[in-house]
């Protein structure tokens, strides 16, 4: 009978996978700045080194300098009045000031998690790149050129960020500053030409570099599954036994990588969300646009001794930081998926194994499905039914989750706009004591509105509020001055 059902079958399952044999294949790269980090951030016994514990320390001395004074955080600002603008309870503004700093202080424990998963996969002979593979197996040559044009790019991400930090090192007169404000002031440098350039130079394409792997062994399974007959015995318990392997695999790709790339998905959506409480702030823009104009005009006709001014004069006014703040948050929103794109089709490929699975099931008949099926509830059962795949924590990231994450992030700013829309402004029924309306948007309220543009001085006519148009320009201007 079972000869019978071997005759009837459709498809020659030896033939059903082609092998790319005549592919140039490379091996997998393991650069020497990988090396190199894994070997300073662990030592004999593979535990963090003294590198990487100073390192943590300088995050640790940062995090305790902004919870005793968490006005260091605040971004300098005058008041209209001219009087400084302060960071304390009761005072406009300080809930988002307080939102924007918890926010900017959680960001750099996060990103650590990056290096500490350096360390756990770069680390020499048992890291998790090595387990994987990486700098031993072969991947194809479409995959290896993918891999170096991409590392070309996050080194100048990295450089980027080095700049910055040595940019904000040497850019002003910090040796005035208070202790409390000094301290975490260098830190906070020191930590972007540290932590974030090897978090995107090194940490980045060791995981781009270990999916890979993972990815041409999952599809060595796949093609080993095509074309095994499971009539055969011997062969079918083979491939049983590489497919439940590939579940090892998934898992050494999630303990070397997964809380890195947790941290770093992190650290992102904790800047945006700062950077979005500042924008909204309306006492605070209004102390960064006095503070700004009046830096600025100080300078006037030399431009050369304030380049952040351009071409300034006694009649420039300087726009908004709104605009530069929401800029930074169009960026840093989805710049985690862009991270997490390619991990995510190595899980989806865990996928297509499942489907495979059920295309040899169909094409063997009910004579065999309690054997194929066997392996694939197997499998499918995997992470609490999730299946296979790159872990963080408990989900399992592959491109329906990418997808749903996507769903979420424009779900959930609508309430977090919400939100912070109600901290940013006292309400306007409070104008209506002193003879206003309270349906009518105060001018603080116009120019948060405005600041939503791109290009704010092309937004005016476009809000569709009668309140808003009706405003004459110099009204709007003039909130700069309200005191």
């Amino acid at each position: 009978m079972a000869e019978e059902q071997r005759l009837a079958l459709p498809t020659d399952f030896a033939t059903t996978a082609k092998e790319e044999t005549d592919e140039k294949l490379r091996v997998s790269p393991l650069t020497a700045d990988q090396r190199l980090v894994g070997r300073a951030f662990s030592n004999a016994e593979g535990k963090p080194s003294w590198l990487l514990r100073l390192l943590q320390a300088q995050v640790v001395v940062y995090v305790a300098f902004t919870i005793v004074d968490p006005a260091q955080g605040s971004n300098p600002g005058t008041n209209p009045d001219g009087t400084p603008f302060l960071f304390e309870p009761g005072a406009p503004g300080y809930e988002l000031v307080l939102v924007a700093n918890v926010c900017f202080m959680l960001s750099y424990p996060a990103m650590m998690l990056a290096l500490e998963s350096c360390r756990a996969a770069l680390r020499p002979l048992d890291g998790f790149s090595a387990k994987l593979g990486v700098g031993t197996v072969k991947i194809s040559k479409k995959e290896s050129s993918s891999l170096w044009r991409w590392r070309i790019g996050q080194r100048v991400f990295a450089v980027l960020w080095f700049l910055m930090g040595l940019m904000g090192l040497f850019n002003g007169p910090y040796w005035d500053y208070p202790l409390s404000k000094f301290v975490p002031t260098m830190l906070v440098c020191t930590q972007f030409f540290t932590i974030y350039p090897l978090a995107f130079a090194v940490f980045w394409p060791a995981l781009r570099a270990a999916s890979a792997v993972a990815r041409v062994q999952a599809n060595a399974v796949i093609a080993k599954v095509k074309r095994t007959d499971p009539h055969d015995e011997s062969a079918w318990a083979a491939v049983e036994k590489e497919a439940l392997k590939l579940n090892d695999l998934m898992q050494d790709l999630s303990n070397g990588f997964g809380m890195g790339f947790l941290g770093v998905t992190m650290c992102m959506w904790l800047w945006a969300l700062s950077f979005f409480s500042n924008a909204i702030n309306g006492p605070l823009m209004r102390a960064q646009d006095k503070y700004m104009n009046d830096y600025c005009v100080g300078y006037a006709g030399e431009p050369e001794k304030a380049t952040m001014c351009g071409n300034v004069s006694e009649s420039t006014e300087v726009k908004s930081n709104g605009n530069g703040y929401l800029r930074f948050c169009i960026v840093l929103v989805p710049l985690p998926l862009l991270f997490a794109a390619d991990i995510a089709a190595t899980s989806s490929i865990c996928d297509e194994l499942l489907e495979q699975l059920n295309l040899v099931a169909v094409r063997a008949g009910p004579a065999l499905h309690t054997k194929i099926d066997w392996l694939e509830t197997r499998l499918r059962r995997m992470h609490h039914g999730q299946g296979i795949g790159f872990a963080v924590g408990p989900l399992i990231v592959d491109r329906k989750t990418l997808i749903t994450i996507g769903a979420l992030i424009g779900g959930g700013m609508t309430t977090v706009l919400t939100v912070l829309f109600a901290l940013a402004e006292e309400p306007t029924a409070v104008a209506a004591a002193s003879g206003g309306s309270a349906c009518d948007l105060s001018l603080e309220q116009v120019a948060v509105i405005r600041s939503f543009s791109l290009n704010a001085s092309c937004s005016y006519d476009n809000v569709s509020i009668g309140s808003v148009r009706r405003l004459k320009s110099d009204d709007v201007r003039g909130w700069v001055e309200l005191p």
